[in-house]
């Protein structure tokens, strides 16, 4: 439990909250304020809390926008928070912002905050509109009003998803031998034609694998 002693949370003003994956801290988003004792209160925009002392691990800044909703990725790598504008990735070891996406304001956008990580954190769904120039497109559905999109993604990124999703140890260790010596086309067949992993992961590795191959 938080040492209330020491601080004390604005409750009106947050927003959000995510779970770590490793249940050992929280993300915390929103428009709040943490009033500490003989100190002047501090405005933030996402902190991350260790959910035993209470403390701020760290501060996940983008001056100039607001985050009203916050997701931990499922492999615990990245963090997502949306505001009405712009929604923003940070890896969650280094605090650093690795991606972004521009979202444009409608009046179904501005009303919602929501949000969803794929099974294996491939992919993040939201309510909203993304420009058509936007350099990475996304995946819409529901009449454009549901974007997906593929946030940072690399071969490392390929490589922490297959590690976390695929139980079988040889095919496994097969197909991150493939990610380092061969082309990304032939990983997507080589998944798009296994039965031994799960379709929530297939997914995912193929909608990352295919990103990381257009860019590079």
């Amino acid at each position: 439990p938080f040492n209330t002693e020491f601080r004390e949370l604005n409750p009106q003003l947050v927003l959000a909250a995510s779970w770590q994956p490793g249940d050992q801290q929280l993300a915390v988003a929103g428009k709040f304020s943490w009033v500490m004792v003989n100190e002047d209160a501090d405005d933030s925009q996402i902190e991350i809390l260790d959910v035993q002392t209470g403390d701020t691990v760290m501060t996940l800044e983008d001056r100039g926008y607001h985050f009203e909703n916050v997701q931990w990725s499922p492999d615990g790598n990245l963090i997502a928070g949306i505001s009405v504008t712009k929604i923003a990735f940070w890896d969650a070891v280094s605090g650093q912002q690795v991606d972004s996406y521009f979202r444009l304001r409608t009046d179904a956008s501005t009303r919602t905050y929501s949000a969803s990580w794929s099974p294996f954190g491939g992919r993040l769904a939201f309510v909203g509109y993304i420009p058509s120039d936007s350099p990475r497109p996304a995946y819409w559905l529901a009449e454009s009003l549901v974007q997906i999109v593929v946030p940072a993604p690399t071969t490392e990124r390929l490589k922490i998803i297959a590690q976390n999703c695929i139980t079988n140890e040889e095919f496994r260790a097969q197909l991150m031998a493939q990610l380092d010596h061969d082309s990304l086309v032939t990983v997507v067949n080589e998944l798009r034609s296994s039965t031994g992993i799960t379709p929530a992961c297939v997914s995912d590795l193929i909608a990352v694998a295919t990103v990381v191959q257009a860019e590079s």
